[in-house]
């Protein structure tokens, strides 16, 4: 199958967002692995931002993916300990002779989990992961892709689950398509296929499985920020250890929250008798977060 987008142009479709009340979305994975070049020339075509696909893996996630065959190897991979950026490792041969496993050290390595580096007592092994490390940064996979499309769902549009807790097919407003259609240009550049269902505005077969999944949507983003002021509010209850850490969450959490509220006035129009207990819900979780804040200026 070709990979030129299904689509036409914006233009061509601009006219009929007014027709709709939204799109059902889902896409398929491209079969086998994807060259970082074609992932990063997909963002291009799509006019999506380059820096959702860098030219390399984070050390940590090179690592892992470079040492994952271990396990078929009968070998096992074990954290030792953490110091400063440096992870340590120990590389265990598992031997089954049939009546007991006897465990056999490897190796010892160590990476910089900022810089990549990595060190080790033994040059064959150490030699091996990073070789390893390098093929990994060429290609990219299906969860990479997944993951681009959940950050750029998180800033830009919404993805609203047609099954709870399936992440099959996706209801998202009509106002938000451009961003899908973009999407179906990186998904198909990159050997994948999104596909777009169209909803008509004022279809009532449709209008209860809309107002559901968008509902569900929320409350599930609702329930996240209030576990999350759960666990904050916990640690304000002790002595106070960590909280320099824990500010920096708050404010993320925080950020999200004004997303999350945003959201439920802009998808007003879907959610019908909904609408009033989720604001009810922000309101109250926001005020949770702005009492913490209050707490953290005070100090």
């Amino acid at each position: 199958m070709s990979n030129k987008p299904s689509h036409k142009t914006m233009d061509d479709i601009q006219a009929t967002i007014d027709q709709l009340s939204g799109v059902i979305t889902g896409w398929t994975h491209p079969k086998g692995k994807i060259k970082t070049p074609v992932l990063q020339g997909g963002l291009t075509d799509a006019n999506l931002p380059a820096d959702l696909c860098p030219d390399k893996l984070s050390p940590a996630l090179a690592f892992s993916r470079a040492t994952a065959h271990y396990a078929k190897q009968g070998r096992t991979i074990g954290k030792v300990r953490r110091r400063g950026d440096w992870q340590h490792y120990q590389i265990t041969y598992v031997i089954n002779d049939g009546r007991e496993l006897d465990h056999k050290k490897q190796a010892l390595v160590r990476l910089n989990c900022l810089t990549g580096d990595l060190l080790g007592d033994d040059d064959a092994v150490v030699k091996e992961i990073r070789e390893g490390m390098d093929a990994q940064h060429a290609t990219r996979n299906g969860q990479d892709l997944t993951r681009i499309i959940q950050k750029l769902c998180k800033r830009h549009f919404s993805l609203f689950p047609i099954v709870a807790n399936k992440g099959v097919a996706y209801f998202t407003p009509a106002e938000e398509l451009p961003w899908l259609l973009k999407l179906q240009i990186l998904v198909e550049r990159c050997g994948g296929f999104l596909s777009l269902f169209p909803v008509p505005k004022g279809d009532q077969i449709s209008k209860q499985s809309i107002t559901k999944a968008v509902n569900d949507g929320l409350t599930q983003l609702l329930d996240q920020l209030t576990s999350a002021a759960d666990a904050m509010e916990e640690s304000f209850k002790g002595n106070g250890t960590g909280r320099k850490t824990n500010k920096s969450t708050l404010d993320a959490r925080v950020k999200d929250w004004q997303e999350v509220k945003f959201k439920i006035e802009s998808y007003h129009e879907y959610l019908e008798g909904c609408k009033g207990k989720l604001t009810a819900r922000s309101t109250e979780i926001g005020e949770r977060f702005a009492e913490m804040t209050k707490h953290w200026s005070e100090d």
